[in-house]
Formats: C-alpha cells, sequence, structure tokens
C-alpha cells in the first residue's frame, strides 16, 4: 500500500476514534448504549434491533444470494412473512426475549 492508502485510513479512523470519544459522555451503560438507556420507544428498539444485524457483510451475502439464484430467493423468503406475521417471536428471539416483551 502507498503513503496515500495509508493516510486515508488514519483519516478514516482518526474521525471514528474522535466521534467515540467525544460522544463516550452520553454513555455510562450497557442499557445506555444498546437501548438508549430503556428510554426508547418500541418502534425505536425494534429498528435498532434490525439495524444492528445489518452489516455490509449481509448486504454482500444478499446480492449474492440474488445473483446466484434470483428472484427466487424473494419469493421463498415472502412465502415465510406470514409466518412472522403470524408468531412475531419466529425471527429468531430467545426464550428470555420473549418474556421481557
Amino acid at each position: 500500500m502507498h503513503i496515500i492508502d495509508w493516510s486515508i485510513l488514519i483519516v478514516v479512523f482518526g474521525i471514528i476514534g474522535v466521534i467515540g470519544f467525544q460522544t463516550k459522555q452520553y454513555s455510562h451503560s450497557v442499557s445506555d448504549f444498546l437501548a438508549a438507556s430503556r428510554c426508547g420507544r418500541r418502534y425505536l428498539l425494534t429498528i435498532a434491533a434490525d439495524m444492528a444485524s445489518l452489516g455490509a457483510i449481509s448486504i454482500v451475502a444478499y446480492f449474492e444470494q440474488y445473483y446466484q439464484s434470483a428472484f427466487v430467493s424473494i419469493w421463498w423468503g415472502l412465502m415465510l412473512a406470514g409466518k412472522s406475521m403470524v408468531n412475531p417471536f419466529a425471527a429468531g428471539d430467545t426464550a428470555d426475549d420473549q418474556k421481557t416483551l
């Protein structure tokens, strides 16, 4: 890698570090970090959980899945959507998570 590549990497990680240190004062515990100090409403916490499970590797996996099987995988995913509507706990939650709802 050349000096320009390393400088881009250092700048990006530097910005992430500065943002992390500046926002550290707002987060005092694990519940502050994960669930907005448990003050977030159900919709906010649900979207936060969905966004936490969506990463770059997931998006790459979806693209690969659609590249390999075209829109057949979307069709079968839609077939399973009704299962989640009937049983909202079918999305992979554990028994402990179900008790807290």
